[in-house]
Formats: structure tokens, C-alpha cells, sequence
């Protein structure tokens, strides 16, 4: 199992990119492809839907906030409105979304 393991590949720019989970801020999708930030790297564009990479991410660390943002939970410094900021960005939470992420900020507190 992935989260298990503790990183992910993912392929882009004719290389291989390894990223640590703990180092992933959020992903944003767009169309087919995602951009993933990270505290270590410059955003790296990949050709994936969002939707099939939230299936292959540790879930008890990421959560799908938005259609077009996934983020990682241990990443979140605050919650406002209908916005999350982290470490050095803010990512929006969709009224879609946003009750099933309260629901799950509420288990967790």
C-alpha cells in the first residue's frame, strides 16, 4: 500500500519525480493534468486527473477540498471560511465539499 511506503513517482517532464508525502502541500487539478506543490520543489505538472490520484493517496493524509484541490491535512496551519491556508498558500473549499470536510475536521479535533 502506498501509504505505507511514504512517496509516490510521478512522471513529467521525460523523468521521473519522487515526492515524499510529507513534503506535498496541496495538488491542483486542471483538466488532465495536476500541479503539485511542495515545500522542496518548484510546482511540477503531471499528466493525471485528480480523480484518479486521490484514489492512490494515503487518505488518513490528504482530502479533497475542492474539484480542482487536494490537500495534505498535516499541512493545514487554519481553516476560514471557505478557505485553508498552509504553510506559504490558501486553497479554497467548495461548498461540495466543505461539509464533508467539516464532518471530518470535527472527528479529528
Amino acid at each position: 500500500k502506498m501509504e505505507e511506503v511514504g512517496f509516490m513517482f510521478f512522471k513529467a517532464d521525460k523523468k521521473i519525480h519522487k515526492f515524499y508525502f510529507k513534503d506535498i502541500l496541496f495538488i491542483e487539478g486542471s483538466g488532465n493534468y495536476v500541479k503539485i506543490h511542495s515545500e522542496k520543489e518548484k510546482p511540477l505538472l503531471v499528466l493525471e486527473k485528480l480523480s484518479d490520484l486521490i484514489k492512490k493517496l494515503p487518505q488518513q493524509d490528504f482530502f479533497r477540498v475542492h474539484k480542482s484541490y487536494i490537500v495534505n491535512l498535516q499541512k493545514i496551519r487554519q481553516v476560514e471560511g471557505n478557505r485553508i491556508r498552509l504553510e506559504n498558500a490558501d486553497v479554497p473549499i467548495s461548498a461540495t465539499y466543505k461539509q464533508d470536510f467539516e464532518r471530518f475536521l470535527m472527528r479529528n479535533k
